[in-house]
């Protein structure tokens, strides 16, 4: 990874920190989700790696990543299932700019309790694997009435 991430020399005099040192303190903040300032004292400062996860961001590290491991392994997203939130042209245009085709999951017709969908567990494991990276989660419990008074 390292090629893809080096923005200026190992051994260029303003760098500081260890390249590897500062990705791994991103991998930390993405995995577990804690505040930058709760990083752990044996990883690269909390300011220096959210100022090179930015500057990784503007230069598009990451997409480059994912287009080469793309490349060199051959697989490519060609069909994606999602649910009726994805239903609508803006959904259909961002799929089709990157190549892939949206396979809507929906009922046939409208039913009363649980029905079963097809490919639906496709989906729901996709958002379980998301889930295990603390930064990607959104999905809160909101304050119940009785704790807000």
């Amino acid at each position: 990874m390292a090629p893809y991430l080096a923005l200026c020399r190992e051994d260029a005099a303003q760098r500081e920190h260890s390249l590897r040192g500062v990705f791994n303190g991103l991998r930390y903040i993405v995995k577990t989700g804690n505040q930058w300032r709760m990083m752990p004292r044996d990883l690269s400062p909390w300011p220096v790696v959210s100022q090179q996860m930015r500057r990784w961001m503007e230069a598009g590290c990451f997409q480059i990543m994912v287009e080469a491991v793309q490349e060199i392994t051959g697989e490519h997203i060609e069909l994606a299932c999602v649910d009726q939130g994805y239903t609508g042209e803006n959904a259909a245009q961002a799929a089709e700019k990157h190549g892939m085709q949206l396979e809507v999951v929906k009922h046939k017709e409208a039913k009363r309790g649980f029905v079963l969908l097809p490919r639906r567990w496709v989906v729901e494991r996709s958002f379980a694997w998301a889930a295990r990276f603390r930064r990607l989660a959104r999905d809160y419990p909101k304050p119940s009435k009785s704790f807000t008074t």
